[in-house]
């Protein structure tokens, strides 16, 4: 599961439940010292992450797969958007998607970043009520594709609790 989302994502290898919207999340100007927290070289479990910042404030993951006998280049571009307080990402499900994102909610916390992802079986009781609108796709594992505008999705997920899975989150550490 963890290589799909392998930030708030990369967490679409076969076999893994997410739940994806069809936008990125709405874009916030991170300070200095938020994009300092965020850009580096990072390890969750064991896969390098690589998070850097072009010119223009655009964020991007990068890390290298080995795949049909080379390594191959995998880069995805990450939007960082802020809510009461709390940070977000959302990136394409897989490089080059546009109707597909990944989310997750993210703390910088020194030598580390933690994320949680949705928690899927919470979501899946919303599906219906007068909050979120998606479908359930059960092939080859469990997708849900939230309806909603992106901006929706994340107020959302920003103002209710149990929306994200805070007892497993994933946890990227600093390398040096």
């Amino acid at each position: 599961m963890k290589k799909r989302f392998l930030f708030l994502g990369i967490l679409a290898l076969a076999g893994c439940s997410s739940v994806v919207v069809k936008e990125p999340f709405p874009a916030s100007t991170l300070t200095e010292e938020q994009r300092t927290s965020l850009e580096g070289t990072w390890l969750l479990d064991q896969e390098v992450v690589h998070i850097g910042f072009a010119e223009d404030g655009a964020a991007w993951l990068a890390f290298i797969e080995w795949k049909d006998n080379a390594f191959q280049l995998k880069q995805y571009r990450l939007v960082f958007s802020e809510r009461n307080g709390s940070l977000y990402a959302s990136l394409p499900a897989e490089p080059g998607a546009t109707n597909r994102y990944i989310f997750a909610e993210i703390k910088a916390n020194g030598p580390q970043i933690v994320v949680w992802i949705p928690d899927i079986g919470f979501v899946e009781k919303q599906l219906g009520g007068a909050t979120l609108k998606g479908v359930v796709e059960k092939s080859p594992a469990t997708q849900i594709v939230l309806e909603n505008p992106a901006a929706e999705v994340l107020d959302f997920f920003a103002t209710t609790p149990g929306a994200f899975d805070y007892k497993n989150p994933l946890l990227f550490r600093r390398l040096e």
